[in-house]
């Protein structure tokens, strides 16, 4: 007789097709479709149960109510002997509980700041304005600094490569035209926040107005002295409003919902009431 109650429930479950299903009201006032003594299934609930699972609730056949029904009342008649042995009072069933119950508070709340967010045009044109260096594309330099032992070396360094670029712009082999031995430092494209580029030279680059083009003679820290052969220049570009519009749409909105979901969730929870008592660890 050990298990005579949970083996009674079963029984009782299957012969749900003997109860009258179609009689009766819940205390919602919700038709009853199914009972089991005292345990019932109503209209909708059995709704509800075909929607998260069969994802249709009309014209569903009658076997599949049917068994859709029988499911239901045996989770629920095995649910209530559960209770009855005082499984629900496990700690660990009470934990999973707990966090089923925040993530569908989660969930609920997600869905009411997701209601009440809306960012206006106006909004996301001065969030624009407001940032618009992170849309402009700054002014890049491509250039090569033509090492010297001193100023006047490096100047004649300067005229030489200026000539060239008269002559032969805009294709130039700095090996040949500055002889050999001579120590030339590459550069690739740069801009005005670069760090790997000396700050004489960077400035010098910046100065320039076209590419190619000769920049110098410009001392270094070290007292050494370079010409800057300028190759080419990107200029700077801003990004149009209308061309990131969505994107900040979207932005904007996801962070207003998480401060909405924050102020909505600080509302069943304030931190800073927390008072934990480290004595008693």
């Amino acid at each position: 007789m050990k298990h005579g109650g949970l083996v009674g429930i079963v029984a009782l479950v299957a012969h749900v097709a003997a109860c009258d299903t179609g009689a009766g009201m819940a205390a919602g006032g919700d038709e009853v479709v199914a009972r089991n003594g005292e345990i019932v299934v109503t209209r909708a609930e059995l709704q509800a149960e075909l929607a998260s699972t069969v994802g249709n609730t009309k014209n569903v056949p009658a076997p599949t109510m049917d068994a859709m029904a029988r499911k239901l009342m045996r989770r629920r008649a095995l649910a209530a002997e559960a209770r009855r042995r005082g499984l629900d009072q496990q700690p660990a069933m009470k934990r999973q509980v707990e966090q089923m119950l925040v993530a569908a508070l989660e969930r609920e709340v997600r869905q009411e700041a997701t209601s009440v967010v809306r960012v206006t045009k106006a909004e996301i044109s001065e969030h624009y304005t407001k940032n618009l260096d992170r849309f402009t594309r700054p002014r890049m330099v491509s250039a090569a600094c033509v090492l010297a032992g001193s100023e006047d070396e490096a100047r004649e360094q300067g005229e030489k490569l200026g000539a060239a670029l008269r002559r032969y712009q805009p294709d130039l082999r700095l090996e040949r035209l500055v002889g050999k031995g001579t120590s030339i430092r590459r550069y690739g494209y740069f801009g005005k926040s670069s760090v790997a580029v000396p700050r004489p030279v960077l400035e010098a680059a910046l100065a320039a107005k076209a590419a190619p083009s000769v920049q110098g003679p410009v001392r270094l820290r070290d007292d050494s002295w370079c010409v800057v052969l300028i190759d080419a220049i990107r200029p700077g570009t801003t990004i149009a409003l209308d061309a990131v519009q969505d994107r900040l749409r979207n932005q904007l909105e996801q962070e207003a919902r998480r401060k909405a979901e924050k102020a909505l969730l600080s509302s069943a929870y304030d931190e800073a009431a927390t008072q934990v008592d480290p004595a008693a660890f």
